[in-house]
């Protein structure tokens, strides 16, 4: 039965259209034929967005891995320059303390030079004046030396003289008998002096 809209004929809703041209279709066995009318369009539109998605995952992995190879590159770049950086500044340093070291190095053998050469002079200065005051003890020893020899000649002589005059100046014992005697009489009163003529 069929109504003046024509929506219940099977020739005006293309679903039933579909549907009448699989039956047929599947009757003769083409199954592909009968699902590609029956869902070719919704198979295209799906296969058009699966590819639209892929080519979107495509382009969004790409785009990730251009940002995630840039990222790495500046990372790597970063890291090298910090290394670089680091490497100069110990490179740096050792130059510095490699310079340091010889200085130091120079001045402790200057130091010790120096220490050597004051060491050698005082060692030097003090034989000097131990060989100065062995001189001057040995010029003083015999200049007292001298001293006391001549000081003994001159007691000598001294003495001598005064043995020498002593000996001149003493009475002799007859003398000094005869000048008893005297004194002897002149005191008794028995000395008579000679009366001149």
């Amino acid at each position: 039965m069929t109504t003046s809209s024509g929506k219940n004929r099977p020739d005006a809703d293309p679903d039933a259209k579909a549907l009448t041209a699989a039956g047929e279709m599947a009757g003769s066995g083409n199954l592909e034929k009968v699902r590609d009318i029956l869902f070719g369009s919704q198979m295209q539109a799906l296969d058009r967005r699966f590819q639209k998605l892929e080519e979107r995952i495509v382009k969004e992995t790409s785009l990730l891995r251009d940002e995630t190879k840039k990222r790495l590159d500046d990372l790597d770049a970063y890291v090298k320059r910090e290394v670089d950086t680091i490497v100069d500044r110990i490179r740096t340093e050792q130059v510095d303390r490699s310079s340091a070291d010889k200085d130091l190095g120079q001045q402790l053998r200057e130091s010790t030079s120096a220490i050597e050469s004051r060491i050698a002079t005082l060692d030097e200065q003090t034989a000097k004046a131990d060989r100065e005051l062995r001189q001057a003890l040995l010029d003083q020893s015999k200049s007292l030396g001298e001293e006391i020899r001549m000081k003994a000649e001159e007691l000598s002589a001294a003495l001598d003289r005064e043995s020498e005059h002593l000996t001149n100046d003493k009475a002799s014992r007859s003398a000094l008998a005869s000048l008893f005697m005297e004194l002897s009489m002149r005191l008794n009163n028995e000395f008579n002096l000679p009366i001149d003529e």
